[in-house]
This record gives C-alpha cells, structure tokens and sequence, in this order.
C-alpha cells in the first residue's frame, strides 16, 4: 500500500488520453478518477443523507478500490450498497431490491441494488457520518447530479517527501490547466498515509450539494 493524495476539482470531463497524461506526471504511480453526488435516499418513507460515489470501471481500478464484497458491480442505472450502510442500520438492501434517491433536479430515481461494495473512505463515511454511501458507474452520477465529470483525483505517489508532494502537485495542476473547464482545485490537496482516514473531508465536500 502507498500514500494517497487527494486532488479535488469542479467536475471536469477527462477522457483517456487525458487520464494517461495525468498517469505520466513524474513521481506518480497510479492515478483513479472519481464523480460524486451529495444528496437523499429514501429510507422507507424517510429521507437520509446520501452519497452517490462514480467509479469509472470497476474492473481495473488501482487507488482507493472499492471491492465488490457480493453480488456484481453496478452497470449504469445500478448501484452497491456499501456493507457498513447495513451494519450501521442506515440501509438495508440486498441485490435485486431497489433504492430512490431524490436527483439534483428533484426527480425522484429507483437504482436497483447489484451488490455489496466494501470501500475504506465510503465505510468511514458511514460510520463516522451517518452517510449512506452508494458506488455506482460516473454515468449513473451524472444522470443525478446534472454534471458529467470527475470532482476526485486519487493518486498514488513513488516519493511522498514533501518536496516531492508540492512538485508532484505543481505537475498535475499543469497537466490539469490544459482540460476544459478546469478552474483550479476546490480543496487543499490531501496526502494522507495508506489506511489512514481524511476525517470529516468526504462530509464537508458534501456540504456543497446540500446548501
């Protein structure tokens, strides 16, 4: 296991030639890209906090993995239930029921459930928060939020001196200044060491959906 930085963005559309440039940047070893939306779940009659998490393929991922713990990984208009949100007794779904979450626009969406997922941010965010965290495809995301893209860059680094951190980051916001819409990160960078929990950083990034 590596340390992990933390990029955060306005939701920035990157395709693969893109993503691969972002994987070139020197001192960097793997790169996994993030959508998420902030918004309601319906919980029987009542309505929880939930957060929407867009893994771009769930097949190949090297950062921050969210592991399909049963069932099968989400196609789009699919969703995990990460295991906490039972445990926590947020959320209990299994695969094949379905769950409604409220979209951005007010719409109410039934996502059918396709499994359980196991993720170490999401299962901290549902102990530590009270959120329900759901993984889904970016499309899925998008589809609730209004807004294609990616708002989280994980990366992992081979020299987390902190001199090596500031240049590696010098490098990415360059390789990112050349992607449309960028407008610069919308949080301080976050390294943190393998295993380790950012705190409440997940919460507050939700706090923006919920204003």
């Amino acid at each position: 296991s590596s340390d992990l930085l933390t990029i955060s963005t306005r939701p920035l559309v990157l395709d693969r030639a893109q993503l691969a440039a972002l994987a070139a940047v020197p001192n960097v070893r793997a790169v996994e890209p993030r959508s998420s939306f902030g918004g309601r779940v319906y919980v029987g009659e009542r309505r929880a906090f939930a957060q929407v998490l867009g893994i771009a393929d769930f097949t190949s991922q090297q950062v921050n993995v969210v592991h399909v713990a049963s069932g099968v990984a989400p196609e789009t208009g699919a969703v995990l239930t990460d295991v906490q949100n039972t445990r926590q007794g947020l959320l209990s779904v299994q695969a094949g029921q379905s769950v409604r979450i409220i979209a951005a626009n007010g719409a109410v969406r039934s996502l059918q459930v396709s499994g359980e997922g196991r993720n170490l941010d999401g299962g901290q965010t549902v102990t530590s928060d009270g959120v329900i965290v759901l993984y889904a495809t970016p499309a899925t995301v998008a589809s609730l939020s209004q807004t294609p893209g990616y708002d989280e860059l994980f990366f992992t680094l081979a020299d987390t001196r902190p001199a090596a951190v500031n240049a590696t980051i010098a490098a990415i916001r360059r390789t990112l200044a050349t992607v449309p819409g960028y407008t610069g990160f919308t949080d301080l960078p976050q390294v943190r060491t393998a295993g380790e929990w950012p705190g409440k950083s997940s919460f507050q990034n939700l706090e923006k959906f919920w204003k």
